[in-house]
């Protein structure tokens, strides 16, 4: 059976116990712009089709009205579990989704949940729907970018090195997500793959 929530690599070198969620690629992604030609989530085990089959199972479960209780009753049952990372591959594909996961994580207030998206302006417009205990980074590449305001939002940007990274003043997230919510940091940079 497919598992809902699951720790890749980069989740198990985290500072704290994180899992993630993910869908497929592209298909639930309606702001993808320059990032297409680059998606890490359309290569390496992504691509492997038992992968794409449970990112597949995992959207399907999305759009059922039990996937609230369904995700709830997985999460309670990670003892140790502090952080969910909303997408490892896929983004928020309509307000009802988004509206899942928002009630979602006011059902877990002790848990941290955070997301890349480049939904900059459907989430911008719910912005006081979000539980404390959700973080919203707002990725570069997409078709709303221009709604970023890059000194203000937390956002991500992909770069071609880690010394072209840390010039510009990101914090690296490319071996391990655990700087991607600390809330002193707002610039939140990743070497590409």
């Amino acid at each position: 059976m497919t598992q809902l929530f699951t720790r890749n690599g980069k989740l198990k070198k985290a500072e704290y116990y994180t899992v993630n969620f993910g869908i497929p690629a592209l298909k639930t992604c309606p702001m993808a712009d320059a990032c297409k030609s680059f998606c890490y989530a359309n290569k390496g085990a992504y691509a492997w089709p038992v992968v794409k089959a449970a990112y597949e199972y995992r959207f399907q479960m999305t759009r059922k009205p039990e996937f609230i209780t369904m995700a709830v009753d997985a999460l309670r049952r990670k003892k140790k579990l502090q952080k969910v990372r909303i997408h490892d591959s896929g983004d928020f594909y309509n307000k009802e989704y988004l509206y899942k996961w928002i009630e979602i994580a006011k059902a877990l207030p002790n848990i941290e949940f955070y997301a890349y998206t480049k939904r900059v302006k459907l989430l911008k417009d719910n912005a006081s729907a979000l539980p404390s205990n959700m973080t919203i980074i707002y990725s570069i590449g997409g078709r709303e970018d221009h709604l970023i305001d890059q000194n203000v939002d937390r956002h991500s940007k992909i770069f071609n090195s880690l010394d072209e990274l840390t010039n510009a003043g990101y914090i690296d997230t490319s071996v391990n997500d655990s700087n991607a919510v600390n809330k002193d940091n707002h610039r939140i940079g990743l070497v590409i793959h």
